[in-house]
């Protein structure tokens, strides 16, 4: 077959009988640039001839898999036991399909796997720990970073942004050491999770707002407890996290836009931000779950240039190393990457922060030019992903064999 995939649309069976857990076919993470060398051909279930083909479930959470056998079409499933079609999962745009969620899809497995032949079933998903032996497999996919990699270069390094500025890649040799002024960038969008509540809290104990490229738009905020107690949090922060109920929303480059929940962000990046700082402290997408993901926020510095912190489920800095990434050791004690305990690792960053906001700028700007060679080496390796074959690639190839 080549480099064409035959794509049976799933709408009329997922997306058309319940949108809220299905996303629409090929409008979700699986068509995107990593598949360029692919001629993509849709066709209905009706219209499948000899040709192999591959349908497509794009899942919008992990309610999705509940349901997955139930709604699959006899027709669909014929082709699957006659070897004529596999079945691709599609979530990697999220990394919390995690042991539990597999354990219950385990149970739909087992009472469906005399009804369908399971070694043509495929999950993608964002969750890059291994998981293995639930019946089907499931395959890790760093989809943002791929992707990100892809569409920086067929941008020319420049991309328009939902925030009315121009995103540039930045140059190693136009930046410009000792006008850096400013510790920390972080950016706190959607502010109802409990690790973003947590690192909000500690720049509201120190007053760091004023000072630092800081943003908390308080987007879906719920309160201080509303998603929960906050349970990993210090004691010395307690206070803090309750002052934030009456914190004005700190903006520093969404002012010009009127929904601040629904922009893009993949590279809502203004370069002042970062040749303003030393630091991005990075609130990922998860803290609390056994998974690892790697969205565009952790993306965001390794393309721009920037050290940093991250805060997000234990092994996330083992993994980009695994990758091929450098992170700060020379500096940054990154032992809280291997801490399990949520409020063990929570304290180990503060006393990272901790650090850095009672280290002299000029110390700063001397272990800031010692890295210079390692922000480099990300960039340029986070460039060269779309000349790596991914995941996805592999196991479509593998399909359509």
């Amino acid at each position: 077959m080549g480099n064409i995939l035959n794509i049976i649309n799933s709408d009329e069976h997922y997306h058309n009988v319940d949108n809220v857990n299905y996303i629409p076919c090929l409008t979700g993470p699986f068509l995107c640039s990593e598949l360029r060398n692919f001629t993509i051909n849709e066709l209905t279930i009706d219209e499948v001839k000899d040709e192999k083909c591959i349908y497509v479930i794009e899942i919008r959470c992990n309610d999705g898999l509940k349901k997955v056998f139930d709604l699959l079409p006899q027709k669909l499933i014929d082709l699957v036991n006659n070897d004529k079609c596999s079945i691709v999962i599609d979530y990697e745009h999220e990394g919390n399909l995690d042991r539990k969620y597999l354990e219950k899809f385990q149970y739909n497995i087992q009472k469906n796997k005399e009804k369908v032949k399971l070694k043509n079933i495929f999950i993608l998903t964002g969750n890059l720990i291994e998981l293995e032996g639930y019946g089907v497999d499931v395959v890790p996919s760093i989809h943002f970073l791929n992707n990100m990699s892809f569409d920086a270069y067929d941008s020319k390094f420049r991309r328009n942004t939902d925030l009315g500025y121009v995103w540039k890649m930045p140059d190693i040799n136009k930046i410009d050491i000792d006008k850096k002024s400013k510790l920390f960038l972080t950016f706190i969008r959607n502010s109802q999770k409990l690790h973003r509540k947590t690192l909000a809290s500690y720049y509201q104990y120190h007053d760091l707002w004023k000072d630092n490229n800081i943003s908390f738009l308080k987007v879906e905020w719920d309160g201080p407890h509303g998603s929960g107690e906050v349970d990993y949090l210090p004691n010395k922060y307690q206070n803090s996290l309750l002052e934030l109920e009456d914190l004005n929303p700190i903006e520093i480059d969404t002012k010009n836009l009127k929904d601040k929940s629904g922009f893009n962000t993949m590279f809502a990046d203004r370069s002042d931000l970062y040749l303003e700082t030393f630091f991005s402290v990075v609130s990922e997408t998860l803290f609390e779950q056994e998974a690892i993901f790697l969205s565009e926020k952790v993306a965001k510095p390794l393309l721009n240039l920037h050290p940093f912190i991250v805060m997000s489920t234990p092994h996330t800095l083992k993994k980009l190393r695994e990758l091929g990434f450098k992170t700060f050791g020379s500096f940054i004690d990154e032992t809280y990457d291997e801490v399990d305990d949520n409020k063990k690792r929570v304290e180990l960053i503060f006393k990272e922060l901790d650090k850095i906001r009672t280290t002299p700028i000029d110390e700063l700007k001397t272990w800031w030019k010692s890295i210079v060679p390692i922000l480099e080496h990300n960039q340029k390796h986070f460039l060269n992903l779309m000349n790596m074959k991914t995941n996805k690639v592999k196991l479509l190839e593998k399909i359509n064999d």
